[in-house]
């Protein structure tokens, strides 16, 4: 992932994907604005959304500042049509140096917790740190340190349940670690190792039971494995570690995970070899039920056109839809990603996926994506370094997009 530095572009607007989705399928094109014009010229990056069960939404995004190598996280809260709510507002209360990566969960009744890195602060590379807002807006609490580790810790995740109580996990040069807290953000013990590895991601259930992934490498395979453990609400583990994918990773092995209503889980992850370009990169998919049986083969869910298709994420809404999207570049011969877009492919309640990709394309590099679902809606957002969008002012080529997709129950 990229840092923010330097004085960019915000902007944060619509744009029209270049196909979509076949008008038989429930997925719908796109259906909104859900992002405001931000309306200054600084680095907005690294969007995260989240919805409550009433379809109200939250997007935060690391905002780049008028002083280089500094950033702030901010956020701004959204209706059940898109409309704004109150205006946008810093997220974090240190300032002196740059934070990154921010992550947002929000449960049902709309309390949302945001976390990120900061760099400099508690004199640490980097540590993790979050705040817990009410569903007003309001904050619930101060900033809280998540991690008390020392060294580079990086990538949060988080997640909410229904009482408010959260479990935020991330990256440390020492593998991968989680805390617990409560509904007001007061831990409930101090942070532990959960894994080796790196890349975790979380998903958490409204009764607090969670799911983790991440990637791991292992010598003996010659390759990266996905991984995966269910944990209940009380931080202890609910099963054996899983492996997720069939062949060894030789590169990559970005995994994402989402948890379905009826209990079970979908897990993404994107498999590159970078030492043979004809075999290129490609997002895989397995699904799960609610006693982490597999109900698929390791699948994969790009076309095969050689090109680099990296960095999915995915999501799934309580009508039993779910999305996979994922960043698809083409590849120099040096690796380097160039020509990118953002690819989503859709899935109705069956597992049927649609039978086109919905592709977002620019002249320029999108990146970071990220899907969400709430209110009839998936949102897809990322972040681009070409703004020819509408309203977008040319003067400055980064901004932060997002993009609702309205799903039409049979």
């Amino acid at each position: 992932m990229r840092t923010p530095l330097g004085p960019l572009l915000s902007a944060i607007v619509l744009l029209l994907p270049s196909s979509a989705v076949a008008a038989r399928f429930p997925i719908r094109e796109p259906a909104g604005l859900i992002f405001a014009v931000d309306g200054t010229h600084d680095a907005n990056l690294q969007p995260s959304t989240a919805f409550d069960g009433a379809g109200n939404s939250v997007a935060v995004w690391t905002r780049g500042t008028d002083l280089a190598n500094r950033s702030e996280v901010v956020a701004q809260r959204f209706g059940p049509t898109g409309a704004l709510r109150g205006g946008r507002f810093r997220v974090n209360t240190y300032l002196p140096d740059f934070q990154a990566y921010p992550a947002v969960t929000m449960n049902e009744n709309g309390r949302f917790v945001v976390t990120w890195a900061s760099f400099g602060q508690e004199g640490q590379l980097s540590g993790i740190y979050a705040r817990v807002f009410g569903a007003n807006g309001a904050p619930v609490s101060s900033e809280l340190r998540v991690s008390t580790s020392l060294g580079g810790q990086s990538l949060p995740t988080v997640g909410i349940d229904r009482t408010g109580g959260f479990v935020i996990a991330w990256y440390s040069e020492k593998g991968n670690y989680l805390r617990r807290f409560d509904r007001a953000g007061g831990s409930l013990g101090p942070e532990s190792r959960v894994s080796s590895g790196s890349n975790p991601k979380l998903a958490m259930a409204p009764d607090g039971s969670f799911i983790l992934v991440w990637r791991e490498f292992d010598p003996a395979a010659g390759g990266a494995i996905i991984h995966g453990r269910r944990f209940g609400r009380s931080g202890a583990a609910a099963s054996a570690v899983l492996t997720i994918n069939s062949r060894p990773i030789p590169n990559n092995g970005t995994p994402a995970v989402a948890l379905t209503p009826d209990g079970g889980f979908l897990i993404a992850w994107d498999r590159c070899n970078f030492s043979d370009f004809a075999e290129g990169c490609e997002v895989r998919l397995r699904r799960y039920d609610e006693r982490a049986r597999p109900l698929s083969d390791d699948l994969t869910v790009s076309p095969k056109d050689h090109r680099a298709h990296e960095f999915p994420a995915v999501a799934a809404e309580p009508g039993g839809f779910s999305a996979v999207t994922w960043q698809d570049c083409s590849l120099d011969g040096g690796g380097q990603p160039y020509d990118c877009k953002i690819d989503t492919l859709f899935f109705d309640p069956s597992g049927k996926a649609s039978p086109a990709l919905s592709r977002i394309t620019e002249d320029g590099d999108l990146l970071e994506p990220m899907v969400t679902a709430g209110g009839g809606f998936f949102v897809v957002s990322y972040d681009s370094t070409n703004c020819d969008a509408a309203r977008c002012d040319y003067t400055f080529p980064t901004g932060a997009y997002a993009l609702r997709y309205r799903i039409r129950r049979p």
